[in-house]
């Protein structure tokens, strides 16, 4: 709501109750990917869209938060220059969220598509009251 383009961004998933630890770095890594979208993507053009979704997946006996941001503009502006991949956000993006929910991440940044997805163990995540049943 902060970036007033609400009509632009789709956000599903199932109801969780994360950590105080995981909002922190989870909301590190969202504040950067719409502050990006809002200097030189979809919010800042209002061409195209942002899909946010998250699912829990069971692999090799644990189970894991899969959180995607894909964004597609049409206008062909969401690449990162050579300064930004050097930046903080980048490095929010790539090593501090996902080393601190002991997950992996992986940023893909193409002409016209922007993806990030994090994947950490569930129970980094949740808080121990979460009640994933509602």
């Amino acid at each position: 709501k902060p970036f007033r383009h609400d009509e632009l961004v789709a956000v599903s998933g199932p109801a969780l109750r994360l950590s105080a630890h995981a909002v922190l770095h989870i909301g590190m890594a969202i504040h950067e990917l719409g502050t990006n979208s809002a200097k030189y993507g979809v919010l800042a053009s209002s061409v195209g869209d942002i899909k946010i979704t998250w699912t829990i997946e069971t692999k090799d006996g644990m189970e894991n938060l899969k959180l995607q941001w894909e964004e597609t503009n049409t206008t062909g502006n969401v690449g990162l220059s050579q300064e930004q991949k050097a930046g903080f956000g980048y490095v929010v993006l790539q090593r501090a969220t996902p080393q601190a929910l002991g997950g992996t991440a992986s940023l893909i940044v193409e002409k016209t598509h922007r993806a990030w997805e994090l994947t950490a163990p569930l129970k980094e995540c949740v808080s121990e009251l979460s009640d994933t049943g509602n």
